[in-house]
């Protein structure tokens, strides 16, 4: 069963993050960040608020993992071939990515003309 500590980690992989970058990001103290990651400390409300605005998730998803109401981890939706195609994005510096982002645009331009 996946936990508070599972999800987080998720998400953090998604953003491409470590323990540090999140703890500055949400005001918290970097310490409790890692006890938080490694399931030996609960996150105080405040802390949960923090993170489930930081990552735009809400605070019932950190909890219980229900993606019911929304969609929050982004392995929810996305294929194992998109996920790569992320994986390899955030290992790239911000000239590449914006590079693919305009192949991307370019494509996708020729796809919309093409089906009209």
């Amino acid at each position: 069963m996946e936990s508070i500590t599972d999800r987080l980690s998720c998400l953090m992989k998604r953003k491409n993050i470590k323990a540090v970058e999140l703890a500055q990001a949400v005001a918290v103290n970097t310490s409790t960040v890692s006890r938080i990651l490694k399931g030996t400390q609960m996150p105080a409300s405040d802390t949960l608020y923090k993170f489930a605005q930081y990552f735009n998730v809400t605070m019932e998803y950190l909890l219980t993992g229900d993606i019911s109401a929304q969609e929050n981890c982004v392995s929810a939706d996305f294929s194992r071939r998109e996920e790569l195609l992320l994986e390899y994005f955030n290992i790239m510096g911000a000239e590449d990515q914006e590079e693919l982002m305009m192949i991307a645009r370019m494509k996708a331009a020729k796809r919309t003309r093409e089906s009209i």
